[in-house]
């Protein structure tokens, strides 16, 4: 940590007082609030420089915190410290008020990033025949091809109330450690699954998507079939299956924040749209894992927010 604080003093010109981590020891990256005579700031020790290529990506946009310096060999990032409130502090705490008119925030944010003009990327992929061999499901032939998604979009890649701030005049998004050029619905269909990413996941009542929705597509100034989000959904619940089944949900679940593994496997595939494709083969998923994991629930938890 001296290091990295020592790289920071040089960064700013000036002496850090004191720094304070704001993660557990055991996650990937470092973040610290560092105090100065100035004021707040967070630094940043990622594993890769994508973190600083997105704050930079977003510079002047208003959408991110402000970049401060960097040093993309080591990971590095200094940027300016958020003032407000985290937006799942907010959805956790009991019949909050402004916790609707705050994801309607937050998806105007996310349309606005995403019609930010960016260098489309590769085509998003998914490994099906990986994913059909570890779930013991037949990928019908096509299937590959009704699931590519052009990326069109610079998108955040861990889109979850956990990475965002509530501040004075709107929400901020934070942590790009995945950022890069994806197809937007990839990160706006998160709140369709109930944020999963993340160890705060919960149910969004339905007429609050509805309006998130509204408020994204109208500030991308872009809109979508229901066909395509249901696609979108498709993508990020079969790479659920992937992840999960590199962390063993099979042989034995596990507990992340609000839901475990198996949880949340089962609530994504019970609450597939009409729309989405690949229909019978994640169906009859459905059905085998509710009959071998009988005792796990098979919804996602409400937030606090909206409990009646």
């Amino acid at each position: 940590m001296d290091a990295i604080v020592a790289w920071a003093e040089g960064a700013l010109g000036c002496p850090i007082l004191r720094a304070e981590s704001l993660l557990p020891p055991d996650r990937r990256s470092r973040v610290l609030r560092c105090f100065t005579d100035d004021g707040t700031v967070i630094l940043k020790e990622a594993p890769d420089a994508r973190e600083g290529a997105g704050l930079r990506f977003l510079a002047g946009t208003g959408l991110a915190p402000t970049y401060l310096a960097g040093d993309p060999a080591r990971g590095l990032v200094l940027m300016e410290d958020l003032e407000g409130e985290r937006l799942d502090a907010l959805l956790l705490r009991p019949e909050a008020p402004a916790a609707v008119a705050c994801l309607v925030q937050h998806a105007q944010t996310m349309g606005r990033m995403h019609a930010v003009p960016v260098d489309p990327g590769p085509t998003t992929r998914l490994d099906l025949d990986r994913i059909g061999a570890a779930w013991h499901i037949d990928i019908e032939p096509g299937a590959s091809d009704a699931l590519e998604l052009e990326a069109t979009s610079y998108t955040q890649g861990d889109v979850g109330p956990d990475n965002a701030m509530v501040v004075g005049d709107g929400v901020r998004l934070f942590d790009f450690e995945i950022g890069e050029a994806r197809h937007p619905l990839t990160d706006a269909v998160a709140w369709h699954l109930g944020f999963p990413f993340g160890a705060d996941t919960g149910v969004i009542p339905t007429e609050v998507i509805a309006q998130m929705d509204a408020a994204y597509e109208a500030a991308l100034g872009q809109t979508f079939t229901a066909r395509q989000w249901g696609c979108a959904y498709v993508v990020q619940l079969l790479g659920r299956l992937d992840r999960f089944h590199a962390w063993d949900v099979m042989t034995d679940d596990w507990s992340w924040g609000r839901a475990s593994g198996r949880q949340r496997l089962l609530a994504l595939l019970g609450s597939r749209p009409p729309e989405a494709p690949m229909a019978k083969v994640l169906d009859d998923l459905e059905k085998r894992l509710r009959g071998q994991w009988s005792d796990s629930p098979t919804s996602l938890p409400v937030f606090p927010a909206f409990a009646t």
